[in-house]
């Protein structure tokens, strides 16, 4: 019996290792990706009407959740959250969006940086988009605001531009833990 224990040791560890060959990461934005998806420049929109678009925007996305801290150029949202999410159990976390304008020649110039905090039982992890579907529903939702576009795109939406591989990831930081709201115009 012995002589068949190193044989068992040897099996285990190759079925491990063909069982994680089959893992994969998923796919994260690059560099370049990260850039065009965090900036759009807006022609003939001034900077006030976009931050005011883009406060709105948070606001439709879970009502008085998010609170406001604003400057001339900037408008940052940070809502508190608690939620239960099936694949992830109960969780806290905050979410933060910065949305900044930038008067350009050509237009305005937004910039908007995302970032999640989950808190634990020993700490905290602050993480960011990996993919582009938040930013894809971000713009879209923008550019409804500010007239440039004649439909809201909702959380179904979404999921049917990724089918049609418009857009892609996972993620979308507006489609949960929050209220999701349809807007009207102002």
């Amino acid at each position: 019996m012995k002589l068949y224990r190193p044989w068992v040791g040897i099996g285990v560890f190759i079925s491990g290792l063909l069982l994680s060959s089959c893992y994969s990461a998923p796919r994260m934005m690059t560099g370049d990706e990260i850039i065009e998806n965090t900036r759009h420049v807006y022609p003939q929109k001034t900077p006030s009407a976009i931050l005011r678009a883009a406060e709105k925007l948070l606001v439709l996305a879970d009502g008085a959740g998010f609170t406001f801290t604003k400057t001339s150029d900037q408008v940052i949202g940070q809502r508190h959250w608690f939620g239960h999410q099936v694949s992830h159990d109960w969780r806290k976390g905050q979410d933060r969006w910065v949305v900044t304008v930038q008067p350009q020649e050509d237009g305005t110039l937004v910039k908007v940086d995302v970032e999640r905090i989950l808190y634990r039982f020993m700490g905290s992890d602050t993480v960011r988009p990996i993919s582009p579907a938040t930013y894809f529903l971000f713009w879209n939702r923008l550019e409804y605001l500010l007239g440039i576009s004649e439909e809201w795109m909702t959380c179904s939406h979404l999921e049917q531009a990724k089918l049609a591989q418009r857009t892609w990831g996972k993620e979308s930081w507006f489609c949960d833990f929050s209220d999701d709201m349809t807007p009207y115009k102002f």
